[in-house]
């Protein structure tokens, strides 16, 4: 299974990452620690650097997408051993960060040579405040996406992004999480939802949620495209909404008996 952990700066996801990858060991898998930007290649470290000094911000979205596809290929192999990987952000991060710059539909296309794709992307939501003190108690510069502005404009896009993100022509299931409490609290969430939640079902894509959002892929702007009776029914916030209301629980759990309903009722339409 392919676990990565997304949110704001301050968050708790690299904890979150550390304790999962523990508990996984414990319990006798292999598994593979992941971070984005990798700064063990070249354009990590590029990346980092432009982080801390903010420079050329509009080339960030190209230069992530150039370091996952740099861990790619090697992801792959992981997968196909059967390793399990977690992951400290991901494309997620790309769509987030990069909208102020990008459509998201642009953002979502670029990614589909990317073969490596997360199962289940845990969002860790916490309050503005407790980040930014998280962040002040950190040692090292800071980056430019930790600012006040920031942190309050990306973590109302994160939470846009439930039940579901494209990845290039893939849909990734999306949950958001409480990151209040204990690191120890805040891991029984993630345990729950791997568990019992949406992360039970190891969908990826081979699973039901990316089988109905390929089928409902607009080519030319990499969005998913839901048919209600409408030529213009093409938008992705109607779309994200149609998916949105088959959900079973607060952080965003999907119902797989009832999307299996729903993929019928659209491959008998086709």
């Amino acid at each position: 299974m392919y676990v990565a952990f997304e949110g704001i700066d301050g968050s708790g996801k690299s904890a979150q990452a550390d304790l999962l990858e523990a508990w996984w060991t414990r319990a006798g898998r292999v598994v593979r620690r992941s971070r984005e930007p990798d700064e063990s290649n070249p354009v990590g470290k590029l990346l980092r650097s432009l982080l801390v000094t903010g420079r050329h911000p509009r080339a960030h979205a190209a230069l992530f997408l150039a370091d996952r596809m740099v861990s790619d290929d090697q992801r792959c192999v992981f997968l196909e051993r059967g390793d399990s990987i977690v992951q400290d952000r991901s494309f997620v991060s790309t769509l987030v960060y990069q909208e102020t710059y990008y459509p998201r539909g642009h953002l979502e296309a670029m990614h589909v040579g990317l073969r490596a794709v997360p199962d289940l992307v845990i969002v860790l939501d916490v309050p503005i405040e407790v980040a930014a003190e998280r962040i002040r108690q950190r040692a090292g510069p800071s980056e430019v996406y930790e600012t006040g502005s920031w942190l309050e404009v990306t973590r109302e896009r994160y939470r846009r992004c439930a039940p579901s993100v494209m990845c290039g022509n893939v849909g990734v299931p999306v949950v958001i999480l409480d990151g209040q409490g204990t690191p120890e609290e805040v891991q029984s969430r993630v345990v729950w939802e791997i568990q019992h939640g949406a992360g039970s079902r190891e969908l990826n894509s081979r699973g039901l949620i990316h089988r109905y959002a390929e089928k409902r892929v607009n080519p030319d702007f990499g969005r998913i495209v839901v048919q209600d009776g409408s030529e213009d029914a093409r938008d992705e916030r109607i779309a994200r909404q149609r998916l949105a209301e088959i959900e079973a629980a607060p952080e965003s759990v999907i119902r797989g008996a009832e999307l299996e309903e729903l993929l019928a009722k659209y491959e008998e339409e086709s």
